[in-house]
Order: structure tokens, then C-alpha cells, then sequence
């Protein structure tokens, strides 16, 4: 008799059944919850199909996705960046906590995270094929929920996540991120997010060469060829980003600071880093950007407390209940 491997979810039932508040069975190829029946692949719980009406939402779930499969190891940066992100969040107070990675991608910050914290569980969701990647980047963890999920459908009990993140996500959901966001704080007690900055901060010279590169990126985002989109990547890098990167390290060297410069944020990072960020940056099809009056007059409804740091990347910000 052929012999099936035990069924990873078996031994995260429980952990699944206090995230959804309903019985949970688990079988060879799918979970169900309650009345509910989910596939599962490769470990991953497919609770979202694709709606092939929703054109917009499939572009940049569909451009994420190739995004992370051409980008799929974390990087040194990411470490220096992980610390930018969460200077907000005592690590200490994390452990054997159950917390959520929300819009995971590749899985980079869940990575390191599992890395420095002992969380009781740690649920991680993605709409795009990315939350493969993330299964594969996380594979030595045993305690990882993987979820194919939408977040404006997200439905877990209230309350049940004690800390989530969910950086550089929102802002492109194309209808706008009010659903997704009060899913988000329905289910958890502390939350760290990124959203990109509306410039709010940034003088004249700076915004106007924002919006040519945001015109730039209207025009790339519509390439499909991921040829085509590999070779602009690399010259996007070369000949835009490189250049200003230079320019902001002569300045810091001569001046002591790159007083504001455009992307003196990548100074020191290596060409693989800066390459990947290109490729987000171009050919993303949407992008909302929000000030800080606007993150407050959001999120103080759905949390009793919002700091925002002032520190980049503009802006991060962490809501506790």
C-alpha cells in the first residue's frame, strides 16, 4: 500500500482553529474550516481564488508575483532595512507571541524576524504567487501558517494576532486601502505598516523629479515581457538610480549629510538591492501615497494609538489598541 508524508497542517491544527474560531480538519491535499473547504499546495491554503473581474487588483497581484520569483533570496540589505522598519517594535516583547506577516511577498522580514524572536505562531499572506517563494524561504520553520489570501477578504476572530506587519502592501491595492486596513486592525492588537510617503517632507526639486519618475513608471508598468522588464531594470539601476546614489555620497562626504537627496536612502547598498527596487519602483501598474495627517486621520479609527516615526522609510508607523 502506497504510504502518504503526514500532512503538514496536522500538527498546527490547533494554532489553525484559534485563528479562524472554528473546527478544523485537516486532510492530504486540503483543510477544511467549519463548512468551508480550502485546497492545500505545496503547504500553502489557498483561501482566495482569483476574480477575473477585478482586472486592475490581477495586474498588480500578478506583477508582484514575478517581481518576488526574480528576487527571491534575502539580501544583507534586508537586515539593515529590517531594523529601519521596526525601530518602533520591542523585539523582546514578541516572544511566544502570535503574529502575522500581511502582504509577505518573499517572505524577507518574516525571515529574519523567525530569526531573532521565538513567536508562538506566525501566519504569513500573500494574494500572489510570492507566498510560494515565502514557503520555500521559510521551509526550516515549523510553526508558519502560509496563506493565499486577499487581504480585503481577510476574516480571522477579532483580536486574535498580537503583532502584524504589513509593509509597502496597502498602498497598492487599487481601490484603496480603508478594507484591507480595518481587516487588518479587526484581528490585530498591534500593527506595524508602511505606506509611501505623499513627498510631504521634500522641497520642490525633490517633487518634481518624483513626478517624471512616476511618469516613467505609468508608461513600464504596462510592459508584460519580463525580458524586456529584466534589461530596463538593470538600465533603470545603471543610469538613474546610480547616478543620484553618487551624487547623494559626494554630498554626504563633502557636506557631512546628503541634506534630503533623492534615493540617498540606497547609499552602500549593493547592485542587486538597487536593482530590485527599480523593478518595484517601475513597473508597479498601482501606487497611492498618503501624508501624515492622512495616516493619522485613517488609522486613529481603528486604533487608540498611532506613532509615526521620523525616521526613514517615510512613512512607518506602529497602532497599538
Amino acid at each position: 500500500m502506497e504510504s502518504h508524508p503526514i500532512p503538514y497542517y496536522v500538527k498546527l491544527r490547533r494554532e489553525l482553529e484559534y485563528l479562524f474560531g472554528e473546527h478544523v480538519q485537516v486532510g492530504q491535499d486540503r483543510i477544511s474550516v467549519g463548512r468551508r473547504t480550502y485546497p492545500v499546495v505545496d503547504d500553502v491554503i489557498v483561501l482566495t481564488e482569483f476574480d477575473p473581474n477585478e482586472r486592475d487588483k490581477n495586474r498588480v497581484i500578478e506583477s508582484f508575483g514575478r517581481e518576488w520569483a526574480a528576487f527571491s533570496d534575502c539580501k544583507a540589505e534586508h537586515i539593515g532595512e529590517f531594523e529601519n522598519y521596526f525601530d518602533l517594535v520591542n523585539l523582546e516583547s514578541l516572544h511566544g507571541k502570535k503574529c502575522a506577516d500581511f502582504g509577505c511577498g518573499m517572505g524577507r522580514w518574516s525571515q529574519i524576524l523567525l530569526e531573532r524572536v521565538e513567536v508562538d505562531f506566525l501566519v504569513v499572506v500573500d494574494l500572489s504567487e510570492a507566498i510560494d517563494v515565502a514557503r520555500r524561504n521559510l521551509r526550516k520553520h515549523d510553526n508558519v501558517i502560509f496563506l493565499k489570501a486577499d487581504l480585503e477578504a481577510l476574516s480571522f476572530r477579532p483580536d486574535v494576532i498580537d503583532f502584524s506587519f504589513c509593509l509597502g502592501v496597502l498602498h497598492h491595492i487599487p481601490g484603496g486601502i480603508d478594507k484591507a486596513a480595518r481587516n487588518i486592525a479587526a484581528c490585530s492588537k498591534q500593527h506595524l505598516c508602511y505606506l509611501y510617503y505623499d513627498l510631504d517632507n521634500r522641497g520642490l526639486a525633490f517633487r518634481t523629479i518624483f513626478r517624471l519618475a512616476n511618469g516613467l513608471r505609468c508608461l513600464l508598468s504596462s510592459i508584460e515581457r519580463e525580458t524586456a522588464r529584466t534589461i530596463l531594470s538593470h538600465l533603470l539601476t545603471i543610469f538613474v538610480y546610480y547616478p543620484f546614489i553618487l551624487l547623494a555620497s559626494l554630498t554626504r562626504l563633502i557636506a557631512g549629510s546628503g541634506v534630503g537627496m533623492p534615493l540617498e536612502y540606497y547609499i552602500g547598498y549593493g547592485y542587486g538591492r538597487v536593482r530590485q527596487d527599480a523593478y518595484d519602483r517601475f513597473f508597479t501598474p498601482v501606487e497611492h501615497r498618503f501624508d501624515r495627517r492622512r495616516i493619522t486621520e485613517i488609522f486613529q479609527n481603528l486604533y487608540a494609538e498611532v506613532m509615526i516615526s521620523k525616521e526613514p522609510p517615510y512613512w512607518h508607523f506602529l497602532c497599538r489598541k
